[in-house]
């Protein structure tokens, strides 16, 4: 049984406003990118965020974080000189 099994989803669910309510307010202008945090964390899925440097990528990613029990992020930095077997190894 995963963990997420061990949780009623209807509570689940009722948290989900206030998950978002919380993240909102420690952001500015990012009502549009927390939909897709919760929807990535429910479907147990990864999130690939693009942007130019110093967008607050992975500070945001952080601060979603803090508003989850338990929550970490793993993070890769991808600039021009990182290789393909870096990112995703030997395939």
């Amino acid at each position: 049984m995963s963990q997420i099994d061990s949780y009623d989803s209807g509570e689940i669910i009722a948290r989900i406003p206030f998950l978002l309510e919380e993240f909102n307010n420690k952001q500015i202008e990012r009502e549009n990118l927390s939909p897709l945090l919760v929807l990535s964390l429910f479907a147990n899925k990864h999130i690939f965020l693009l942007g130019p440097p110093g967008v607050s990528k992975t500070g945001t990613l952080g601060i979603f974080a803090t508003c989850i029990d338990d929550g970490n992020i793993f993070e890769v930095c991808v600039k021009d000189d990182k290789k393909y077997e870096e990112i995703f190894g030997d395939t």
